[in-house]
């Protein structure tokens, strides 16, 4: 059986000469989250046609996996991350729930104020409320406004931001940092079956909007397209092989092409979705 599997060690940081940033459309971010190495064409070309992925045990010595440290049985995590306790489930199953800040709750913040964030944080740092005489620097991205403290995504960038007075519109430290996407912690199922990751971005794929199992695809249509790559999806290998598939996400129908465009694992790019939320 032909299976893609993850070694324990994550690229805690990128090298200084290579920015995710530039190969964003191309859905390079998730492999080196996982520390797998690049390979080019030609030295001088930007991006990476494949990756090689080091071989060995997806789960650490102590029979569980995470990205900042073996996990036992329960972990905490740094402030920086949006995660909560970690707990180890299954041999090959960290679950580490998403923490539910306090500005979840629309009522929590008040009339005439916004939430604040910190680069380095998940949740808000507290409320910001101006006087009605008083201005505030605006950061303008996007076709939006934010607010001094107001935390943004850039559409054509794998960053998060949040604006401040002297933000003057390049994505940078300190304003801006490489989202960590929670890959080990939240998708370290789909990575032990070699899923497919499903991005929703059209100009930045960045973290998985979600995935495409092969045991959980309800409609599957495969055709032969030459990309001249091999990809894997579960425990097969095809090569020039496109998957179109419907599948549903909590209140969402889903259209998905997956491409063998990065080996190794598929590309899958959401070309429709339409609400299936019914009023009762």
């Amino acid at each position: 059986m032909i299976g893609l599997i993850f070694c324990l060690q994550i690229l805690l940081s990128f090298s200084k000469s290579y920015d995710p940033d530039v190969c964003s459309h191309k859905g390079e971010m998730i492999y080196h989250l996982l520390g797998c190495t690049p390979v080019k064409e030609k030295p001088s070309d930007p991006c990476a046609s494949r990756f090689v992925c080091p071989t060995g045990n997806m789960t650490d010595p102590s029979g569980c996996l995470a990205s900042t440290m073996g996990v036992e049985q329960t972990s905490s995590r740094g402030n920086n991350s949006c995660n909560g306790v970690c707990r180890c489930m299954e041999e090959t199953l960290v679950t580490c729930p998403i923490l539910k800040c306090p500005e979840f709750n629309r009522e929590y913040c008040p009339s005439g104020c916004y939430n604040g964030y910190d680069i380095d944080g998940c949740c808000s740092t507290g409320h910001i409320c101006l006087s009605p005489r008083k201005d505030t620097h605006v950061c303008r991205v996007d076709g939006y406004a934010y607010k001094e403290g107001q935390k943004f995504f850039p559409s054509d960038s794998c960053k998060v931001c949040v604006c401040h007075k002297d933000f003057k519109g390049k994505y940078v430290e300190p304003f801006c940092k490489f989202l960590s996407c929670e890959i080990r912690d939240q998708f370290s199922y789909q990575l032990s079956r070699n899923c497919a990751p499903v991005y929703k971005n059209e100009r930045a794929l960045c973290c998985p909007y979600t995935w495409l199992c092969p045991n959980t695809v309800p409609t599957l249509r495969m055709k032969d397209e030459d990309y001249g790559q091999k990809c894997v999806f579960g425990s097969q290998e095809a090569s020039g092989v496109v998957f179109c598939s419907t599948v549903v996400r909590k209140n969402e129908r889903l259209r998905i092409k997956c491409v063998c465009q990065l080996p190794p694992l598929y590309t899958c790019r959401v070309t429709h979705s339409e609400s299936i939320y019914q009023r009762l």
